[in-house]
């Protein structure tokens, strides 16, 4: 015997209304796992992951002449100054320049046309080690490393920038020598900057320390300018 119609009506009425709490329901158990979730999130301690800081390597920035360029055995005293300390190396180190003389031809700058990209490195220490190729400017070399020093200490005034004199070999040098020398240093203390005599100080005085030519240094002529140079950056503080 079938439903009548009114009953048929009632049953669907009471689907519906079954179906509706039940969706009810199931919003308000979704909502308190939500709840609960947030609430255990919220009282959750927070893990926090500490990373050792990465470590800083100084930068140096040497600019000379062959007596200070890169060679295949690295053996040349600004990559044993660097390596030695821990620092970053930029050597511009160019043979045959100095603060005037130059051979654009073969691209060889004068040390002061290294300036602008010195800056741009923003390097911590600053050696510039030289003078002997200058012997034919005395008049000029002045001038030119006032310059460059001046615009370095303006440019970079968190760098320590130290002056080299003329390195030279076991030889006596000349008068002219000795004048760009003396020239060099009181440019640099005009400037306010540490100047290290290394012609004075003869460091290549051994001849066993020369190569052939009798005028560049082996590589234990450059062992004994890296320690040379250290003991004087010790002495500045550095």
């Amino acid at each position: 015997m079938g439903l009548s119609g009114s009953q048929q009506n009632i049953a669907v009425l009471v689907l519906v209304v079954v179906t509706a709490m039940a969706a009810v329901v199931g919003v308000i158990y979704s909502q308190s796992r939500n709840q609960q979730a947030q609430a255990a999130a919220r009282s959750a301690p927070t893990m926090t992951i500490e990373t050792e800081p990465e470590p800083y390597y100084p930068r140096l920035v040497v600019v000379g002449d062959s007596y200070s360029i890169p060679n295949q055995t690295s053996s040349e005293w600004p990559r044993k100054l660097a390596t030695e300390r821990g620092w970053r190396l930029t050597n511009m180190a160019v043979g045959g320049v100095g603060y005037v003389q130059q051979n654009l031809d073969k691209g060889k700058k004068a040390f002061t046309g290294n300036v602008d990209a010195i800056v741009a490195l923003a390097p911590d220490y600053v050696i510039i080690a030289g003078g002997r190729n200058d012997v034919s400017y005395p008049r000029e070399t002045g001038p030119a490393a006032a310059q460059m020093f001046a615009t370095l200490k303006e440019q970079l005034p968190e760098s320590r920038i130290i002056v080299i004199g003329m390195i030279h070999d076991n030889r006596a040098p000349t008068p002219t020598a000795v004048e760009v020398n003396a020239t060099i240093r009181r440019e640099a203390e005009a400037a306010g900057l540490p100047f290290v005599d290394a012609l004075t100080e003869n460091w290549l005085s051994d001849p066993a320390l020369l190569r052939e030519d009798g005028m560049h240094p082996t590589a234990e002529g450059q062992a004994v300018l890296r320690d040379r140079i250290n003991e004087h950056l010790a002495r500045l503080g550095i």
